[in-house]
């Protein structure tokens, strides 16, 4: 063996050490690589979590205000109040036993087009209720029936189509 031989053969093994020895390494850093893009998805998927988390507050937030200003603002609010029994007259008719009660606006906001619902009534026979009145804050409307209101009356207003139950006097 002549001594360029031995310098290859130690060229060659120096190389081949090196190699593996490069190897090595490049399959630690690669394991650090995909050690890092896991937990860079991690954190991506705890960051969508935590944005998704602030939007759900932000709506509840949102709701909770509106909430908060539904309630302050001013509305309508209705009561019924029984003004007694009395006789009174028909038009074409004759003296008749009646009850009158007052339909009054108790809230902050003007009633208009208040409209007594006849069906809401339990049993009385309406002799004259409000139709299409409007009832500013304190303001009332006569309701005469020719049996006291046993349980409630039904209401619509402008704004709320919906019938709405006052309950009667106790």
């Amino acid at each position: 063996m002549e001594m360029g031989d031995l310098a290859s053969w130690v060229a060659i093994i120096a190389t081949a050490g090196l190699s593996l020895w490069a190897i090595i390494i490049s399959r630690k850093a690669l394991a650090a690589q995909n050690d890092n893009a896991e937990s860079a998805r991690r954190s991506a998927g705890a960051a969508e979590a935590a944005a998704a988390s602030a939007e759900r507050s932000a709506v509840a937030a949102e709701e909770t205000l509106a909430d908060m200003r539904r309630a302050s603002a001013p509305r309508v609010e209705l009561v019924l109040e029984m003004v007694g029994d009395h006789h009174s007259w028909l038009p074409n008719a004759r003296p008749t036993l009646s009850y009158k009660y007052l339909l009054r606006n108790i809230g902050a906001l003007e009633a208009a087009g208040v409209t007594v619902l006849e069906e809401g009534l339990s049993y009385p026979m309406v002799l004259s209720k409000p139709e299409d009145v409007s009832l500013q804050p304190g303001q009332t409307a006569s309701l005469y029936t020719a049996l006291p209101i046993s349980t409630e009356i039904w209401v619509v207003w402008e704004g709320q189509p919906d019938p709405v139950a006052v309950p009667a006097p106790r």
